[in-house]
């Protein structure tokens, strides 16, 4: 079994994230030092996302302002509101220094609506040493 290394940042929301337009951050885990070697980001939820008409959204990892990861919410009439679970594990190769990592939704050009905590369970964003 892979150990998690140490952690070097953590975040967690437990609401609703209404009218997302444009991108938008939702989790934040700030001032990561790294040292010279990888970090693993790990983004987890079970959100439910609906929105008038594109069908789905966009969440990437970033750090600082360079996106580093990608996952995809697809949900259609049908399906508006459901629960999904999203898991994403990235890692980062960084040069040595002082990092934000955060997790941004944007929608596919409506307005929609992203509740990260459906299932009553918290979002979370972990930034560990690898």
């Amino acid at each position: 079994m892979r150990s998690a290394g140490r952690l070097l940042g953590y975040d967690s929301i437990s609401t609703d994230q209404s009218n997302i337009t444009s991108e938008t951050t939702v989790l934040t885990a700030a001032d990561c030092v790294v040292g010279n070697h990888p970090v693993r980001v790990v983004f987890s939820c079970n959100a439910a996302y609906s929105d008038g008409a594109s069908g789905f959204c966009i969440i990437r990892i970033k750090r600082d302002a360079t996106t580093v990861g990608y996952a995809t919410i697809i949900n259609n009439a049908s399906t508006a509101s459901m629960a999904v679970p999203v898991t994403r594990e990235v890692v980062d190769f960084p040069a040595a220094g002082t990092y934000t990592y955060t997790v941004t939704f944007s929608d596919g050009g409506t307005t929609g609506d992203a509740n990260l905590a459906a299932s009553g369970a918290p979002a979370t964003l972990a930034v560990y040493s690898a």
